[in-house]
Formats: structure tokens, sequence, C-alpha cells
């Protein structure tokens, strides 16, 4: 905004409203889906450039399949509607298959436990508890902020209660068992054959918590970081897109995707 000119040149940010909305279904043990949609919209002020960003709509479904194991594949269709603020549109759509694989073999191995951990005066559970919006660190506060309706807790709920927020992280933790059950196939059926055990403990950052600290010690180890992508435009309105991660001891590769650029 800008005001008279014997006036101080002030700044005024635009007013901003965004939706997004995610579900999952399992067709199958083997077979599941996933739908997201999302809107954003920016209330430009008057002074905007012509070919300032308004507001999009973004769009998509795909289908994965637990082929064998650890094995996924599947195809997914992402759709984008955007709006520029003279009334541009443009569209984007786009269609990529794409392959996982996780060589981690717990039986082979001889993994007999996975455990999750969790510990006391988390900085991650207070700011779901005041519900902190920091960059990329909001999505992962989102992750958390289930674990408030599921805790029963009697007395302040806060977090200047340390109680409370040791008792949010704990209910964390097991829903992140529940979660683990629900979303691994794999680990269920090796846990219901007595091959490993999936449980959860919390650990005190005063005093420690005993038998796990060697565990934990244990647990930690160095992983690589491979990644690899090839771009090739094969025509002036089409891309395809070959990627290649490793993180660790998952493979991902993403092969035959197809975008669709807009003349």
């Amino acid at each position: 905004m800008l005001r008279s000119a014997d006036q101080d040149l002030a700044i005024q940010r635009s007013a901003a409203v965004g939706i997004e909305t995610y579900y999952q279904h399992y067709w199958l043990k083997t077979l599941r889906s996933n739908a997201i949609y999302s809107y954003a919209d920016v209330i430009n002020t008057d002074l905007a450039a012509p070919t300032t960003y308004n507001h999009a709509t973004y769009t998509g479904a795909n289908l994965i399949w637990n082929l064998y194991g650890s094995l996924n594949v599947g195809a997914e269709f992402l759709y984008r509607w955007t709006t520029l603020q003279n009334g541009q549109k443009a569209n984007a759509p786009r269609i990529q298959f794409s392959a996982k694989y996780s060589f981690v073999k717990l039986a082979v191995s001889g993994a007999k436990l996975v455990l999750v951990l969790g510990h006391t005066a988390c900085g991650a559970v207070k700011g779901a508890i005041d519900d902190v919006v920091l960059g990329n660190l909001t999505g992962l506060l989102a992750r958390i902020k289930p674990a408030i309706p599921e805790t029963k807790f009697e007395g302040e709920k806060s977090i200047k209660n340390p109680a409370y927020v040791d008792a949010m992280a704990q209910s964390n933790v097991k829903l992140a068992i529940e979660n683990i059950r629900l979303r691994s196939p794999v680990l269920v059926n090796l846990e219901k054959k007595g091959s490993i055990q999936i449980t959860c403990a919390m650990y005190n950052l005063s005093n420690g918590v005993d038998g796990l600290r060697q565990l934990a010690d244990r647990a930690a180890r160095n992983e690589l970081h491979i990644g690899f992508d090839w771009k090739c435009r094969l025509a002036p309105t089409c891309s395809i897109t070959v990627a290649l991660t490793s993180t660790g001891s998952v493979l991902t590769l993403v092969t035959g995707g197809y975008r669709h650029i807009p003349a």
C-alpha cells in the first residue's frame, strides 16, 4: 500500500486463504489409493502486477499396489489450475509411475524389535500444543496434533505444565505404534508370526531409561543418500522424467512420468 508523497512508504501484506484435504483408502490389504485436494486464494491489492498469482486449485489421485514384500508400484494423476491477477488461466496435468522397494529384511537380518522411542520435554510436542506455524515444521507438528484429543489428563493443559507435555508425548508414541500396524502389513505379518516385537517406550532426558540407552545407541546407523534425475523434452508441449533416489536401505524409482506443458 502506498501513501501520499509526504508520508512514509508502507508495505501491506496481502491476505490469503487456503484449504487442503487428504484421504487414504485401502481397497485390499495390498491395494490402496490416496486422494488430495487443495485450494489457495490471495487477495491482492490494486497495486499488484497483472501477472501476479491470484488463486489455484490442485488435485490428485493414485493407486498403489504392494506387489510383494516391501515392493510397491503405483500410478498417479495430478492436475493444477492457476489463475493470475489479470484473469489469465493455465493448467498443468501430470501422470507419473513409481516403484519403491525397501532392502530392509528384518527377519533375515536378525532384528527382533521395532521400537518407537519418545522422550520427555519434547519441543515438537510443545509446538503442536501451541499450534506453531513455522515453515516445514508445520507439517511435522500436524502429525503430532492427533495426540491432543487422545491424551487423558487432569490439570493445566499447556506447555507450562511439564506433566501434560510428557503425557501427550506418550500418547503420540502409542498412536505411532497404531499407525505402524495399520500401514505396514509386512511388519504386522512378522509380528503375528512372532519374528519381531513392535513396542514403544519413553526416554527421560533427566536420568535416562534403564535398558534403553544402549539399544538406542546400537540403532544408530549411517545412511547413504543417492539421487539421480534425468529429464527430456519430447516435444514443445510435453516432457518425461526418470528419477532414482536412495535413502538408507530404501530405493525409489520414478519413471515414465509425463507432464503436459501448455503452449
